[in-house]
């Protein structure tokens, strides 16, 4: 399953580069469903997909909101609603070997039941009930995961900050409760496992080398040679000047 994944992963140029983690555990049946919101052929290529390995599909169509740099919402599409749309028409799409979750876990995208949704995506419990918390706050969200290191090193099977240079990551989805959650920890540290098992050695390493990259916040100060900038939509409040992450 996994070498048509990253196939379909290669053509289709609006699917997100985070599915990549979450692709890997669920070939190897360590995850049990896979979230897409996407839009047009986009979401057509994976049905497609998903039908040529025996996969359920269960989809939807919503608005994907963007509410803080790196941050997008996906809601209920009205459009029966004179108010203008808020944002951009999407299609909530789960793919699952279980077709009862999956509609499951489309109705809680739905209405609005994150916390489920987390436990249908199999995050960590922590992470799940972390995201509560972030999402009130979504401009906040790197420094609320960097309090409880501690002043120790974010780990890189933590860091989700590549994405925001289209890099793929160890985690996927998840919105870390911290850079040092040992349960996300794990699972990052599984997925770098699965992929050199699965002979595709070259994607663990550069995957690897992207999330140990130092990521700046304040390119107007001295920073690390190399690192990579990740915009903030706010003063910086609570962050460094830039963050190294560790193994």
């Amino acid at each position: 399953m996994l070498p048509s994944y990253l196939r379909l992963l290669s053509r289709v140029r609006d699917l997100p580069v985070p599915t990549l983690a979450d692709a890997v555990l669920f070939a190897a049946g360590e995850k049990r469903a896979l979230r897409f919101a996407l839009s047009g052929p986009s979401a057509e290529a994976v049905r497609t997909w998903a039908a040529s390995e025996g996969l359920c599909v269960v989809g939807r169509r919503m608005a994907v909101r963007r509410v803080a740099e790196g941050w997008n919402v996906v809601e209920p599409l009205d459009e029966s609603s004179p108010v203008p749309l808020a944002g951009e028409r999407s299609e909530l799409l789960i793919v699952s070997r279980d077709a009862a979750l999956a509609a499951e876990l489309c109705d809680c995208e739905a209405s609005g039941e994150p916390a489920r949704a987390g436990v249908l995506l199999d995050y960590p419990p922590c992470c799940v009930e972390a995201y509560a918390s972030h999402s009130r706050h979504p401009d906040g969200w790197i420094a609320a995961a960097l309090a409880p290191c501690n002043g120790a090193p974010p780990l890189c099977w933590c860091n989700r900050l590549p994405l925001a240079w289209q890099a793929p990551t160890f985690v996927g989805e998840v919105y870390p409760c911290s850079f040092r959650c040992s349960a996300l920890a794990a699972r990052g540290r599984r997925v770098h496992e699965l992929l050199g098992a699965l002979g595709l050695e070259s994607l663990a390493r550069s995957t690897l080398e992207q999330t140990l990259r130092s990521v700046v916040f304040r390119p107007d100060r001295p920073n690390p040679p190399g690192s990579a900038f990740v915009a903030v939509d706010h003063d910086a409040a609570g962050l460094p000047d830039f963050l190294e992450f560790s193994m």
